[in-house]
């Protein structure tokens, strides 16, 4: 005579036998209570206190390479000391005011880091924005200018991205470094790449963000003025992703297209270390054994 399960011994079991979904935890990052000082165009582009190093820059200057920390995601800054700039991640705030003349200087001035809509993700206050593009005959995976990473025994699920006051400003109007898309007669697109930099991955995986396009038989602009959700969970578990940008107005420097992307509401989660998944195993498979040979007293005693 076979034993079967009863309806309560299976519930038992399959709470017992959880999936790696229902076992993880997740957490959501945002940029609100970050202890981290700003200027007075309300934003902070570095350097920052942990891991500092610094080393000459190629054009003058010094690179200070820091990183700073939110949920216990890490992300990574290089500021250069005589241009004021930064490459990798800033930190940026409500309350710079529209972008009025679209001079140079203005350029400058903080809308390189403020988001399209001028607010953070579900009208958050504060966002961090990535910048930097490959270019160079080097590695461009040991070139990507912009790297978070993930707390351990977590990764990454997914983000809010959305474009800049800068790089909607220039692809609406252009300027003299780049191109209105729209100004020539083809197709145009610009986007970001989210890819998987995990220790033994090769780059070749990753999500890939359309922020503007242009059609040229439809004359057609579409440029990303609003946060959207940006899914990285197909790339299957990444532990720390870079972020780099494709654009069809490039130069024999990079691209031309300003290569900002606003980042806001990163989503990680945790995943059991191997020693967790083993003991669930055991303790799955003990109670069953246990189940299953209740069950089988129960039916020599009818």
């Amino acid at each position: 005579m076979k034993t079967r399960l009863n309806p309560v011994s299976k519930l038992l079991l399959a709470l017992a036998c959880v999936s790696p979904a229902a076992a993880s935890a997740a957490t959501l990052v945002d940029f609100e209570s970050l202890p981290i000082a700003f200027d007075a165009n309300n934003v902070n582009v570095g350097p920052f206190v942990d891991n500092v190093s610094i080393q000459p820059g190629i054009f003058g200057g010094n690179d200070i390479s820091s990183t700073f920390s939110a949920g216990g995601v890490a992300f990574n800054n290089t500021f250069n000391d005589a241009f004021a700039s930064f490459q990798g991640f800033a930190l940026s705030q409500r309350g710079l005011s529209q972008w009025s003349s679209g001079s140079f200087a203005e350029f400058f001035n903080g809308n390189d880091t403020v988001s399209a809509n001028g607010i953070g993700n579900f009208a958050s206050s504060r966002w961090v924005v990535a910048f930097g593009d490959y270019s160079g005959p080097d590695d461009p995976l040991a070139n990507i200018a912009s790297i978070m990473e993930a707390p351990a025994n977590s990764v990454f699920d997914s983000l809010y991205v959305n474009n800049t006051r800068t790089t909607t400003h220039v692809l609406t109007t252009g300027n003299s470094s780049a191109r209105a898309f729209g100004s020539i007669n083809q197709d145009e697109k610009f986007t970001a790449r989210f890819i998987d930099l995990s220790p033994g991955s090769n780059g070749s995986n990753f999500v890939e963000v359309e922020l503007a396009s242009f059609v040229n038989a439809t004359s057609t602009l579409s440029i990303v003025d609003d946060w959207m959700r940006v899914d990285l969970s197909g790339l299957g578990g990444a532990t720390r992703i870079g972020i780099d940008f494709t654009s069809t107005d490039e130069g024999a420097f990079g691209l031309n297209t300003p290569a900002y992307v606003a980042v806001d509401n990163i989503l990680v989660v945790s995943v059991p270390e191997p020693s967790t998944w083993l003991m669930l195993a055991m303790g799955c498979g003990m109670l069953g054994w246990r189940i299953k040979r209740r069950q089988e007293n129960l039916t020599k005693l009818v």
